[in-house]
């Protein structure tokens, strides 16, 4: 909270002109690439990770540190970066989430990186939702180091951020999810639907690099062995 006189830190924030995060100094200083050879990325920090690097960043799985508290997921060209997601409707009794599910999300992301990903793809997640929840987050002013917001869902994909020097405020009231009276179509916006690989990525040129760990037999089977994947800690 800010103190008497003082302006909100919410006020500093808005919607985003581009998608986080982005590269410190403003270009990628290597190519892209995916290395995982610390930990083994889950099914949807995989799916939010192939779509960085479809962007151009370079992603490193961070490891799990045991006694050092909260971690982010991902390095993303230097960045720290959180994914969070849901279950899919069929695991969760027929329901959607909600925009306090978004709230929720992200109260649980404070702490743990400097971007937060909401990865919604399947999930039923609305544009409308996305955005009221993320709004009410920004409203309540309790950011514990998050610095930009990107909501990915079907159809949509829609990010807020401080107006820092690193992040650039939309310049137009058209990008804005509660503007539309439909659910959004934001240009930019990654296709619906469940992907396995970046868009765009077949047609971009040479393959990006994956790096793995070497895995006993035993665990290199599937991702899918442990049961259903919650996407978050």
């Amino acid at each position: 909270m800010s103190a008497p006189g003082e302006p909100s830190p919410s006020r500093s924030w808005g919607l985003l002109g581009t998608r986080p995060p982005r590269c410190p100094f403003g270009a990628h200083r290597r190519p892209p690439g995916l290395d995982e050879s610390e930990r083994r990325l889950s099914h949807s920090e995989l799916a939010v990770a192939e779509m960085l690097v479809g962007e151009g960043h370079y992603v490193v799985a961070r490891p799990e540190l045991p006694g050092h508290g909260r971690t982010a997921d991902l390095d993303v060209c230097g960045q720290s970066v959180e994914v969070k997601t849901w279950l899919p409707p069929s695991a969760r009794g027929g329901r959607a989430p909600t925009s306090r599910s978004v709230f929720n999300k992200l109260g649980d992301a404070r702490g743990q990186g400097s971007t937060a990903i909401l990865w919604a793809r399947g999930s039923g997640l609305s544009a409308l939702d996305a955005g009221i929840g993320v709004e009410e987050f920004i409203s309540a002013g309790r950011f514990g180091g998050i610095l930009s917001v990107r909501v990915v869902g079907d159809g949509f994909d829609l990010a807020w951020g401080h107006h820092g020097p690193d992040l650039r405020p939309a310049r137009s009231a058209a990008a804005s999810p509660l503007a539309a009276a439909s659910p959004l179509g934001a240009a930019g916006a990654s296709p619906p639907g469940r992907h396995s690989s970046p868009p765009g990525v077949a047609e971009r040129g040479p393959r990006w690099q994956r790096t793995r760990r070497s895995r006993p037999p035993d665990l290199a089977a599937g991702r899918g062995d442990a049961g259903p994947d919650l996407g978050c800690r």
